[in-house]
């Protein structure tokens, strides 16, 4: 019975995939369709124009062409494909999943395994903002599981001002990833982009709903959103909220062979104390006088990793 549950359960996941998948290809044959019917309108209405009251010769040679096609039918045409429509608009869901690059694993991950089996992961969930004007940030929980404090390229720290007035001093990395529905304006592509982004500590963990491992502020949204190739342009749905179907909600795995032990959370506020902001508070272990000099300038001159972009 319990080898019975456990297979329903991966039948299930797959299944879910399986769904999200097909409203994917949905949207898209959605756009294709309402696309083609605004070219049939506009047809209809140059047709209907006053100066259209006399066919041309063009017009009279496709209409002749057309019956001379009586005994000999056109070809029927191909189901429409979404990835190679060239006029096809790929929906952006502003709650959606995506990779993030790990430098330990040399490659983009998808996301946590499930302790049960790790053949199974949920993805990475990523929140586009169209209404924030502060930093992007990524999770402290993804931040850890990849890995990125001991390779990616460290930027300072900046201040960040939370809802009720609370000021924390968070560390700036610069990370890539890639965006699922972004890869369907060309199969087997991957487009990745790099931002500056804040690690903050939510205090959810990555199967708790409402939960993301990166939000995107409104300019690398906009920025994202704004991406066309070959003519498919990228159409930005709003949601009210994260959509269920995200949380597989499984205990996941937070940590893997490239991860680095989750840190204790430190929140700093603003204060004036340079010593402070970047060693901690006065009652803390002491540090001497002459390491204090090295420390601040290995800490400050961390040098960004070599990135293929």
């Amino acid at each position: 019975a319990k080898e019975r549950l456990e297979l329903n359960e991966k039948e299930a996941i797959s299944i879910r995939d399986s769904i999200v998948q097909m409203e994917d290809k949905l949207s898209c044959a959605e756009v294709v369709l309402e696309n083609r019917k605004g070219n049939v309108r506009a047809a209809e209405q140059a047709c209907s124009a006053p100066n259209a009251s006399q066919p041309s010769s063009s017009v009279r040679a496709r209409s002749e062409a057309a019956a001379d096609t009586t005994d000999h039918p056109p070809p029927k045409r191909s189901r429409t494909d979404p990835s190679t429509d060239s006029s096809i608009i790929i929906p952006l869901k502003t709650w959606t999943t995506g990779k993030i690059f790990s430098h330990g694993a040399n490659d983009f991950v998808r996301g946590y395994p499930h302790q049960a089996d790790e053949a199974y992961s949920q993805h990475f969930i990523m929140h586009l903002d169209t209404g924030n004007s502060g930093h992007t940030v990524i999770s402290r929980a993804a931040f850890d599981f990849l890995g990125l404090g001991r390779t990616a390229p460290f930027h300072g720290r900046q201040t960040m001002q939370g809802v009720g007035g609370h000021t924390t001093f968070c560390p700036v990395y610069e990370i890539q990833y890639t965006v699922d529905s972004v890869n369907l304006l060309k199969q087997g592509t991957i487009y990745r982009r790099t931002v500056k982004a804040a690690v903050v500590d939510s205090g959810l963990r990555p199967c708790d709903e409402g939960y993301f491992d990166l939000l995107l502020n409104a300019e690398d949204t906009r920025k994202l959103s704004a991406m066309q190739v070959a003519g498919k342009h990228l159409r930005l749905e709003i949601l009210d909220g994260p959509p269920q179907y995200l949380y597989d909600k499984k205990p996941l795995k937070t940590q893997c062979r490239f991860s680095v032990q989750p840190q204790e959370r430190q929140n700093f506020t603003a204060a004036t104390d340079i010593f402070e902001q970047f060693f901690g508070h006065r009652h803390s272990r002491p540090v001497p006088p002459n390491h204090q000099a090295a420390l601040s300038k290995m800490h400050m001159s961390q040098g960004p990793a070599l990135v293929v972009a």
